[in-house]
């Protein structure tokens, strides 16, 4: 179940909440951010069906969100988090730095992307705009927007008819983040054959690294928002 912390009577600070499926780092940020006078984190959840609930319920102004989650994506929560409550402002709080995944985000709704590997003072600043009304990209995530934009945008491709069903599986379990030990988990065959699968559609898509990987499943709808 979430974890919802018990409101302040402090009615002028941010109220926040964090979601990702990772329980320790959940705990350092509500640490973190604790240190804060005018930020009071208000409640946890550990994916993204959680998050709507008690999002529904607990009313912050800033969710901090993590991308990569089980079950419903982080993507995906930005998208229906926007649909049912406007007034909720998404912070997207990741390790990815692919060029597709910033703009889909920010497509989906999001009032800022910053990185895990963020200042405390940093990711504070951003929780303060967020609240504001205004955009935040961390300074990496800007660099790369700007060359997106000076650049030209390859081509979509279309998906490969070539590709087994259980190939586009792991293909877009690969590009919202898992490893493949946990694809291997998650759907219940070996770490041998994930790796099997993941060398065969990567050699049929003529795709080398996981920033390609990422752009492609994103363009192709293989990652729904």
């Amino acid at each position: 179940m979430p974890d919802v912390a018990t409101p302040s009577t402090a009615t002028q600070r941010i109220r926040v909440m964090i979601v990702d499926d990772h329980t320790i780092l959940r705990e350092g940020l509500r640490k973190l951010l604790h240190a804060e006078p005018e930020i009071e984190v208000v409640a946890e959840a550990h994916d993204g069906s959680s998050a709507i609930q008690v999002a529904q319920q607990q009313k912050p102004d800033v969710i901090l969100l993590d991308l990569a989650m089980p079950g419903m994506n982080g993507l995906a929560t930005a998208k229906k988090l926007r649909t049912l409550m406007p007034q909720i402002r998404v912070l997207i709080l990741t390790v990815h730095q692919e060029e597709e995944y910033i703009y889909e985000t920010l497509r989906a709704g999001a009032a800022g992307y910053v990185l895990k590997d963020a200042a405390a003072p940093e990711l504070v600043d951003a929780i303060r705009r967020a609240k504001a009304g205004e955009t935040y990209l961390s300074p990496d995530i800007s660099k790369l927007v700007i060359a997106g934009h000076r650049g030209s945008r390859r081509e979509v491709r279309t998906v490969s008819q070539e590709l087994t069903n259980r190939e586009r599986e792991v293909c877009k379990l690969l590009a919202e983040g898992h490893s493949v030990p946990e694809i291997a988990s998650m759907i219940g065959i070996s770490r041998k054959t994930v790796d099997v699968h993941k060398t065969r559609l990567m050699k049929k898509l003529d795709i080398h690294n996981r920033a390609e990987l990422v752009k492609y499943a994103i363009r192709n709808r293989l990652i729904h928002i």
